[in-house]
């Protein structure tokens, strides 16, 4: 990479966690859950055979986001102008180059009808398959997120309209989301 090809990019960020206040909140949420399924469950006797399959099923819906959640507490992201780097706490880590950048999506997950709360959820894919997945409770998000904007513009990859839009609502300089970067529209064009 040039020297004045890091004028680009914006400082290289390194031991990114998600945010714990925020974990703590999904796990105390997944043991109420589990405790709220798995409870009646344990503790009423002859329970009926619907009840125990509703009660069993969300138990197990419960006890997955449990673990899902825990996995998340000791994951670490390293992003520089070079690519992105996730460590998670059985040792493993999953890395990808910007050159091998082959998609970017960023969705937002409303948490209520009036999409007032939720989160963001940045997904880049490698080409060999490959995906990594970061949500908006990550330290330095929008950083993030911006690294894979200008990778995904240096790299001549389209952005779908909705990624686009949310990463303007993430504030991503629109510099980096140029006509041949967002969507299937030239510019200036309408649709019908």
């Amino acid at each position: 990479m040039a020297d004045d090809d890091q004028n680009y990019w914006p400082a290289a960020l390194e031991n990114l966690s998600y945010d714990r206040v925020s974990i703590t909140g999904d796990l105390v949420r997944g043991v109420f859950g589990i405790a709220a399924t798995f409870g009646p469950l344990l503790l009423v006797p002859d329970v009926h055979p619907v009840f125990v399959a509703i009660l069993g099923s969300l138990g197990a819906l419960f006890s997955w986001f449990l673990i899902r959640t825990g996995m998340r507490w000791p994951v670490r992201v390293a992003v520089s102008p070079n690519g992105l780097s996730l460590r998670n706490g059985v040792g493993s880590t999953e890395t990808l180059a910007w050159q091998d950048l082959q998609a970017v999506q960023l969705r937002y997950y409303s948490t209520r009808r009036d999409r007032d709360e939720g989160w963001l959820q940045l997904e880049l894919s490698h080409r060999s398959g490959q995906k990594l997945k970061l949500d908006s409770n990550l330290a330095e998000f929008g950083t993030v997120g911006e690294y894979a904007a200008i990778a995904a513009q240096r790299h001549g990859l389209t952005v779908d309209t909705t990624s686009a839009d949310n990463f303007l609502f993430l504030g991503v300089a629109p510099r980096w989301l140029t006509d041949r970067t967002v969507g299937d529209k030239n510019p200036g064009e309408t649709t019908t």
